[in-house]
């Protein structure tokens, strides 16, 4: 285990931003933590790091407590915040080796900036990059080090999607070498491409850990399936626990399973009803997201 929180509080005057929060993080593991905006999730990555030690509870990283960090063991920890910023006046490359010079074992610079596409602004100067080139700079620095456990704090926020994308892959990458990636993102689709399991903060309190398949049977997600049907027949499907029919148009929602769009058709057939344009949505990170912070549809 690399890395182990206990009772994580961080309170700033008032506010609890972070409420006894507990998890542990395995070796290898991408770890994402989501949640709204003020939920806690940038306050326990900070903490996590030791960059903010006004905790209460323990965190244990590589085996040393957050608060007793010392310089030497940043060469094991990567940490690209949400707000970096560098000196506008100085040269990307001249950024790259000034962070290079603080490590013991450093990866080539130069490696990095051709895998994230900014080989060619090595020569231009920060102030000339724009905000998406800026944040995969920031990802760089955090790399540079070549650490065991990698803390990427809104890893995407303001790239377009093909940038998004090649992010993505090379954090993978970055997991067949086995280093472990604690992320934090507001970006549902992203946790679940990247995430072994996720943490789901609201309001600074920790509401589910586990794998997408354990949140879904914890949160009793439903899938639903669609269909048009012209018959005024009545309805009834063994395993729906909500039927709704809009004109032409019936959905059906069904505990997810392997079986659920097999038992719509088996009872379609049975009751002899014809149907058209049959679809399945299974779901996603979003829905549960949506049901923890008390979102629905219908308010809008």
């Amino acid at each position: 285990m690399i890395l182990k929180v206990n009772h994580l509080s961080v309170k700033y005057k008032d506010l609890k931003a972070v409420n006894d929060i507990s998890f542990n993080i395995n070796e290898g593991e991408i770890f994402t933590i989501i949640g709204p905006n003020g939920a806690g999730k940038t306050s326990t990555i900070e903490s996590l790091v030791g960059l903010n030690k006004k905790y209460n509870g323990s965190i244990s990283i590589l085996g040393t407590e957050a608060k007793d960090i010392n310089k030497s063991l940043y060469n094991e920890i990567g940490v690209q915040l949400q707000e970096a910023s560098f000196p506008d006046r100085l040269k990307v490359s001249e950024v790259c080796k000034m962070f290079s010079k603080l490590y013991y074992n450093p990866i080539d610079y130069s490696i990095l900036l051709k895998e994230f596409d900014l080989e060619s602004k090595k020569n231009s100067y920060i102030r000339e990059l724009s905000g998406g080139q800026k944040q995969r700079l920031s990802i760089i620095i955090a790399l540079i080090p070549n650490p065991k456990i990698i803390f990427l704090d809104e890893l995407t926020t303001g790239l377009d999607p093909k940038s998004r994308r090649m992010i993505w892959g090379i954090i993978r990458k970055q997991k067949k070498q086995n280093k472990t990636i604690v992320l934090s993102t507001h970006f549902m689709d992203e946790a679940e491409y990247l995430s072994d399991r996720i943490a789901i903060l609201v309001e600074g309190k920790l509401q589910v850990v586990g794998t997408l398949n354990e949140i879904f049977e914890k949160y009793e997600m439903e899938q639903k399936i669609t269909f048009h049907t012209n018959e005024n027949k009545e309805l009834n499907f063994v395993h729906a626990s909500n039927v709704k029919r809009e004109g032409t148009l019936v959905s059906v929602w069904v505990k997810k399973g392997e079986t659920a769009l097999e038992d719509i058709f088996t009872d379609l057939k049975d009751s002899k009803i014809k149907y058209e344009n049959l679809e399945c949505k299974s779901p996603n990170l979003e829905d549960v997201f949506l049901k923890l912070v008390g979102y629905r549809m219908e308010d809008v």
